[in-house]
Formats: structure tokens, sequence, C-alpha cells
């Protein structure tokens, strides 16, 4: 047996010692992990207030507007209304101060939307005797469904 011979053992015999296998396999395993995201409907409503400024009498010609501002998710379809009922887009509103009750109507331009969008709110006062000097004032909610 030459040289050459023995050290091709001798290097085969330490691999083999080392726990070094001459021809080694790559072993592979798999797992499915779950990804997942829910995207929820939100909708915000704003609005500054309604003011019909300062008056010496009231009159039906007085009017105010204000806009009901409407920020949904994108897509989501809204209906907008107003209290004292959940359904009203246009009806009766009160003003209450030192001289009793002071009415208006408010109505809504449009009540329904999709995603974000601005909506006109117009207030008429309805004529009344009251000259009772003070401020007039009340709130209502506003509703949006979607």
């Amino acid at each position: 047996m030459s040289l050459v011979g023995i050290q091709k053992r001798g290097v085969a015999a330490v691999l083999l010692l080392s726990g070094v296998s001459l021809s080694s396999q790559a072993a592979t395993t798999t797992f499915n992990m779950t990804t997942s995201v829910t995207v929820v409907k939100t909708c915000k409503i704003s609005a500054p207030s309604m003011n019909f400024g300062n008056k010496t009498k009231i009159v039906a010609t007085d009017t105010a507007s204000t806009n009901v501002s409407v920020t949904c998710s994108a897509g989501t379809p809204y209906n907008i209304s107003f209290s004292p009922t959940f359904a009203m887009t246009s009806g009766i509103g009160t003003l209450t101060g030192p001289g009793g009750n002071l009415q208006f109507q408010a109505t809504l331009a449009t009540s329904a939307g999709t995603g974000t969008a601005s909506h006109v709110m117009n207030g008429q006062m309805i004529a009344s005797p009251i000259t009772t000097q003070g401020l007039y004032q009340n709130t209502f909610l506003i509703y949006v469904n979607y």
C-alpha cells in the first residue's frame, strides 16, 4: 500500500469519527402559518354649530346653514338623520331661552353617501312673537347609520 492510500483512508476515518459523513443529505420540514387582517367599517360625523346670528325679532326669512361632514371607511355606504327621531331628514327644531321656545325648520339637503362627503343642513326660523332678549339654543343629535 502506498503512502497516498494510507492518507486517504486516514482522512476518511477522521471524518467518520468526527460525525461528518462523506455523503450528507439535507432535510426539510414545513409549517403552514395563518396570516390575516380584518377590515372594519367605521364612520365619524361632525358639524359646526348652526347660528342664526343676532336678531331684533324672529321672522320666517331668518336662515342659517351648516355642513355635516361624514368620514367613513372607503366604500362604506351610510345614511344620516337627526333627532328627535332616528329617521328625520327634515323637521322642527326648538331653541330654548329666557323668553320660552323658538322653533326652526331643519332640512338635510342630502342624507346618503358612500365613503367621505359633506352634507348641507339648512335651517329657517319660524316666525315668533317672542321679544325677550337672550341666548336661545339647543343641542340635537345627528346620526350616521352605516
